[in-house]
């Protein structure tokens, strides 16, 4: 298998090449993390909504089988495309197959993170760097190159899944409270350059939501269903929402953390 990415019909062998004409993908949603939880409830959605789909990440065989599944539920199209979100020198060449093959605007979802326990983190100090260099690094980089795509097509939504941890980094998990801030800053600074192109950006903060990424941990609150946030991101991405907290009350909660002298939240870690 070539080790240059490529769009893969998703029921065809790896090595196949892309074959249906380029109308089949118009207006696609391109998922990076394509097999993570939310982003797997997502596609059901917008497949059953009839888009075309590109599931980017490292698994293409495996995304191939949900690629089936999407096209029974009713996308006209599912490619598989190989990402790697700790190759940042393969995005370069990644974006430039995106940009020859999906000539009309298209919308993007990255919903890709890692979330190390704190106490491995601090067994481990190198895993910090790599849990900023996933949550952060890798989705600045991808965003600086799919940004002047977007802008040229003159149309299309970025959505980036962020997290409540990142309105204000605590004492509980700070690194992964940090990567996610600087997502989080990053996506707004970037947001008014591509609406003067006529591209949306919709910046999601979900809380705890039940899939593999969060089970077996504790949290303050009951985990939302991926089912139920998907839901919410494709309403918010259909309306052209800017920012999201899921679920909606998580808004007022944040506004009410974000507001806590620096003692409290020190009291309230312990």
């Amino acid at each position: 298998m070539s080790d240059e990415p490529s769009l893969v019909p998703a029921d065809a062998p790896s090595e196949a090449p892309a074959a249906a004409p380029a109308a089949a993908l118009d207006d696609a949603w391109v998922i990076f993390g394509a097999s993570s939880g939310i982003a797997r409830a997502f596609m059901r959605i917008a497949a059953q909504h009839g888009k075309p789909l590109v599931l980017a990440g490292r698994d293409v065989e495996d995304l191939a089988i949900d690629g089936r599944d999407l096209v029974l539920r009713g996308s006209p199209a599912v490619r598989t495309l190989t990402f790697d979100a700790d190759a940042p020198a393969s995005f370069a060449a990644l974006t430039a197959m995106i940009d020859t093959a999906l000539p009309q605007p298209f919308n993007v979802l990255l919903a890709f993170a890692v979330l190390p326990k704190p106490q491995d983190i601090v067994a481990d100090p190198d895993l910090a760097r790599r849990v900023v260099a996933i949550n952060a690094g890798a989705p600045l980089a991808l965003m600086q190159h799919l940004a002047p795509l977007l802008q040229r097509r003159g149309g299309g939504r970025l959505v980036v899944l962020g997290s409540v941890a990142g309105d204000r980094v605590r004492p509980g998990n700070p690194v992964y409270g940090a990567s996610k801030m600087a997502l989080h800053g990053f996506v707004q600074a970037l947001a008014p350059g591509l609406a003067r192109s006529g591209v949306g950006v919709t910046l999601v903060k979900p809380g705890p939501v039940d899939t593999p990424m969060t089970f077996g941990r504790a949290t303050a609150l009951r985990p939302a269903s991926a089912e139920d946030c998907a839901a919410a991101i494709w309403r918010a991405a259909q309306k052209g929402r800017r920012v999201v907290y899921f679920p909606a009350l998580l808004r007022w909660v944040m506004l009410a953390v974000r507001l806590l002298p620096d003692f409290m939240l020190r009291r309230l870690a312990k």
